[in-house]
């Protein structure tokens, strides 16, 4: 238990046996303001409760996820929805506009030498090598194209991390 001039961090969950109390005071750990976090806290878990979250439970936080969403130690994140989170608001639209269209042209490919084959003059090797190889193209392709978007995702979720590990330099008083 907590003495009135302890503090607790919510961000680092540091506990500060010499604390002032005073508004403008940091964790000396990891340098966060004490009023803006316990602010920032008491905002979101409100708005968190009026709208449900794929990615926790509904349980009181003290992180909060790149996305303002609650993060509940020990809760199961929706994969998929994350995902699609995060790739609608990629910061390489332009790449992944590319990526489908390459896909595309993949799948374009695929189609030909599958119809190439099922119309190729002669015996049966013939239609089993274009069947077979607009097969492969196919597969080539989902996984050149999931390849490419893992490429992005990792992008994505790299410069959000650099933010992330960068907010306690901007909490901190000058």
């Amino acid at each position: 238990m907590s003495t009135p001039t302890e503090r607790r961090c919510l961000k680092c969950r540091h506990l500060n046996p010499a604390a002032t109390m005073a508004t403008d005071e940091a964790c000396p750990k990891c340098g966060a303001i004490y009023s803006r976090v316990e602010a920032f806290v008491k905002s979101n878990v409100g708005a968190a409760a009026a709208t449900a979250s794929p990615f926790t439970t509904a349980a009181p936080a003290m992180r909060h996820s790149t996305f303002g969403a609650p993060v509940v130690p020990g809760a199961t994140p929706n994969t998929t929805e994350f995902i699609h989170t995060l790739r609608a608001g990629s910061l390489y639209p332009t790449f992944r506009g590319l990526v489908r269209l390459v896909t595309w042209a993949w799948y374009v490919l695929a189609a030909v030498c599958i119809v190439g084959g099922f119309l190729a003059p002669g015996g049966i090797m013939p239609k089993i090598m274009g069947i077979g190889l607009g097969l492969f193209l196919i597969v080539i392709a989902m996984a050149a194209r999931e390849a490419a978007l893992m490429l992005a995702d990792l992008s994505d979720a790299a410069v959000i991390t650099a933010v992330q590990a960068c907010q306690p330099l901007r909490d901190k008083p000058q």
